[in-house]
């Protein structure tokens, strides 16, 4: 009997082949998949989506606690996470995103005990950095985060080019707080409708948005702002990083998908999650979880 993903992969080759050659959703045939493909793509996500529920109910599991408590309620209870309403709440919220390229990820995690968090990394730079001022709130707007970065610069004398986890911390929140100072000039609020001229584009839009918002942060790509904005609230965003660059072409079943550019993964993802009928923020939270976890499966089965 042929397995349904086999078909998917055979469906799908063409489209794919043909996706790699342009850069515009204009150039390309809208309809990539169809209803039977849509079908069991659906199914999969379900299925991956319940067992990482299953393992997030199991105290036993190996589960992070801050992915356990982002299964519940993003997978489980289907949530998006709280906007931030104040520019200090907001400005945690992008470091602590900035911060989870694994490297940096994993030092703060020997720090703190646990992934940092928009609550946490205040806490997390303070022992870090033996520096208690991070635990002030108004030291977290962009112009003190900017004066606290580069005084501490001065101090231990990093050089801004490396590549250690301390001054590549320091280069991201001195790079990134001038770069928010310039977006949060005009307000909060501004700033969000920014990003929701950016979604009412489309998705070449959204793209172009996240990649100049990272052009001018040291060590910060397009992925790590992804990661900030969906983390804010904003469903229709994807973290195109080696994550979800290795679990997307597993999901369709197709080697071609592996070709492509973090641009068009995000293109296709947007194109995915319209057909069925799911949140880009969602089939990335499955997408990344599952990575993770993937190989404990067997603890619910």
């Amino acid at each position: 009997m042929k397995m349904p993903n086999k078909s998917l992969e055979k469906s799908t080759r063409k489209s794919l082949r043909l996706f790699a050659r342009f850069s515009s959703t204009l150039e390309i045939q809208k309809m990539i998949f169809g209803e039977k493909q849509n079908t069991i793509v659906m199914r999969v996500l379900e299925r991956r989506s319940n067992i990482l529920i299953g393992l997030a109910h199991l105290q036993n599991s190996p589960l992070d606690k801050a992915d356990r408590f982002e299964i519940i309620h993003y997978l489980e209870k289907r949530e998006t996470p709280p906007r931030p309403d104040t520019i200090p709440s907001l400005m945690r919220s992008f470091v602590k995103s900035c911060f989870t390229y694994a490297p940096l990820r994993n030092f703060c995690i020997k720090i703190l005990g646990e992934i940092p968090q928009p609550d946490t990394i205040s806490e997390c730079m303070a022992r870090i950095f033996h520096y208690g001022d991070f635990r002030i709130e108004f030291n977290w707007i962009p112009e003190n985060l900017y004066k606290i970065a580069d005084k501490i610069r001065q101090k231990e004398r990093y050089n801004l080019n490396s590549n250690q986890p301390k001054p590549r911390m320091i280069r991201v929140m001195h790079d990134g707080s001038l770069e928010m100072k310039k977006r949060l000039e005009n307000g909060i609020s501004d700033f969000y409708a920014s990003i929701d001229r950016a979604i009412e584009s489309g998705p070449e839009s959204m793209w172009n948005f996240v990649n100049d918002f990272s052009k001018n942060i040291y060590n910060v790509g397009p992925a790590l702002i992804c990661d900030f904005i969906k983390e804010i609230g904003y469903a229709q965003f994807v973290k195109v990083d080696h994550h979800f660059q290795k679990q997307f072409p597993t999901l369709l079943n197709n080697e071609d998908c592996k070709k492509l550019s973090p641009k068009k993964h995000f293109i296709l993802s947007q194109d995915l999650a319209k057909q069925i009928g799911m949140t880009p923020y969602l089939i990335d939270k499955i997408l990344y979880n599952w990575g993770r976890y993937a190989s404990f499966a067997y603890m619910v089965q």
